[in-house]
């Protein structure tokens, strides 16, 4: 087999692998979105200390999905502007927790 005829044959593969985890992904009974229909105006000044307007909007999504998800987890890969401000988060939502995914003890 020649390198190009290698090459066609590895796109392809890595092709239909896409294609079927994009299947999966759109499957709702895999995934599901939540989209926030509240805009917490008191509580998105209440976390200004965070900094960074994405990053509130993220800690927002997170809370109200809490509000319907007990003891919801939330993880990110933030510490600079969310895991800084933890304590506030967990204080001022409803998230049962917030974890750092790069935090090996939890």
């Amino acid at each position: 087999m020649t390198t190009i005829g290698l090459l066609e044959q590895v796109k392809t593969c890595y092709e239909q692998e896409c294609s079927q985890r994009l299947a999966r992904l759109e499957n709702p009974s895999v995934l599901s979105l939540h989209h926030r229909q509240t805009a917490y105006t008191e509580l998105y000044h209440g976390l200004d200390a965070i900094d960074d307007p994405d990053d509130i909007e993220v800690v927002l999504d997170a809370h109200d999905l809490a509000l319907s998800v007990s003891a919801l987890v939330f993880w990110t890969g933030h510490g600079a502007h969310i895991m800084q401000n933890r304590d506030m988060v967990l204080k001022m939502t409803g998230l049962g927790d917030v974890r750092y995914l790069w935090d090996v003890s939890t």
